[in-house]
């Protein structure tokens, strides 16, 4: 293991015989793209990019390790199609339900939702609801009333700095 970690022994029942085992840890300010990348590989495969960079695809599903990260996904399981973009559901004559996966407890990352009424400017949508569906994923949704035929629903990405 090539990561920073700390010497243990561990005895087994056989006498004189040890098992070395090595563990990491380290101050917890948030999980983080590079905290949670460092959880699941090594300091040579997320220094290449093939292996373990933004876009690289380990599970070979169409979605970059970024946007797992960023959508709650397992990188070495390959997901549905779609699994990463925005829903909607027709909620009475005139609610929409829109919503996307994002990973929960993350630190360094904010969404928006957005709408745009007939071509016109994007406009943030008031405090989408946020619900924990597990340790890993949660969704961020809204209850919208659409007023037109032509509108249209978007998420942007916004990092923070820390």
């Amino acid at each position: 293991m090539d990561a920073d970690s700390a010497a243990v022994v561990v005895t087994t029942a056989e006498r004189n015989s040890v098992d070395p085992l090595a563990i990491r840890w380290g101050m917890d300010r948030g999980l983080t793209f590079e905290s949670w990348r460092a959880a699941r590989w090594s300091r040579a495969d997320i220094r290449d990019p093939a292996i373990a960079g933004p876009t690289s695809d380990s599970d070979q599903d169409g979605i970059g390790l970024y946007d797992e990260y960023l959508h709650g996904l397992d990188p070495f399981h390959a997901d549905p199609a779609g699994a990463a973009d925005l829903k909607w559901t027709r909620s009475g004559q005139t609610d929409v339900e829109v919503g996307f996966p994002i990973r929960t407890g993350a630190t360094d990352i904010a969404f928006q939702l957005e709408h745009q009424l007939a071509w016109g400017d994007w406009t943030p949508l008031p405090d989408p609801v946020l619900t924990v569906v597990t340790a890993e994923t949660s969704l961020m949704h809204e209850t919208v009333s659409a007023r037109n035929e032509m509108e249209f629903f978007r998420y942007r990405i916004l990092p923070v700095h820390h």
